[in-house]
């Protein structure tokens, strides 16, 4: 599939790795929302699925409250982890996925940072009260089962894999943009829509499979 590509964690743009980062989610949100099987309600659900994207979400918290790239890969390490513990008791979808993101943004900062924001800031860029802050703090914790070492082993494969596979699904975009002049538009948005959907089954696949060695 994609070739193999090597992710600087110190020095990639962390506003790039964040579009990289909310194509998977979205991908997998998209994905889950599907889904018939019966929802458990947690404490990260909201009552009506929020008005900002994901990429917009993350976006205003790196402005406002800037992380690193570390604490971005570790977030799908977790996520990653607490999807195996819980099995089918944890579904990333669009009621939650916001606040698993600002508590998991929380807890990865303060773990990888020395200077990291208060509790406060974090609630105000995050649209929550800090009471609401400080409950879901402690929630994501006893789902990780306060397990937060994650090995910087880890993060770069996750970093790696992450980036070979945004290199690929931009090369496919890039093919059909060359198709699009040879074929009709039927035919086309037949191709494109094949071909996307096969790359981010498999992007998923290999991100978040239950084989992992980040588990």
């Amino acid at each position: 599939m994609a070739g193999y590509c090597t992710l600087d964690l110190a020095n990639f743009p962390v506003q790039r790795l964040v579009v990289i980062v909310a194509n998977l989610l979205d991908a997998i949100i998209t994905t889950n929302d599907k889904l018939t099987m019966e929802r458990v309600t947690t404490h990260f659900d909201s009552r009506a699925v929020p008005s900002i994207t994901v990429s917009a979400y993350l976006t205003r918290i790196l402005k406002y409250a800037p992380f690193s790239n570390e604490v971005l890969l570790s977030l799908l390490v977790y996520f990653d982890r607490i999807a195996n513990r819980h099995q089918h008791a944890f579904i990333l979808d669009s009621f939650n996925i916001h606040r698993l993101l600002i508590s998991s943004i929380v807890i990865a900062s303060k773990f990888w940072s020395d200077v990291f924001y208060s509790n406060s800031r974090y609630a105000k860029v995050g649209g929550l009260s800090v009471h609401e802050m400080n409950k879901l703090e402690i929630e994501f914790l006893f789902l990780c089962n306060f397990d937060l070492h994650v090995r910087l082993e880890d993060l770069q494969t996750y970093g790696n894999e992450l980036l070979a596979h945004a290199t690929y699904q931009q090369s496919l975009v890039e093919r059909c943009i060359v198709l699009k002049k040879r074929k009709s538009p039927e035919e086309d948005h037949g191709y494109f829509h094949q071909i996307i959907s096969v790359s981010k089954k498999a992007w998923l696949h290999d991100i978040l499979s239950p084989g992992n060695t980040a588990h």
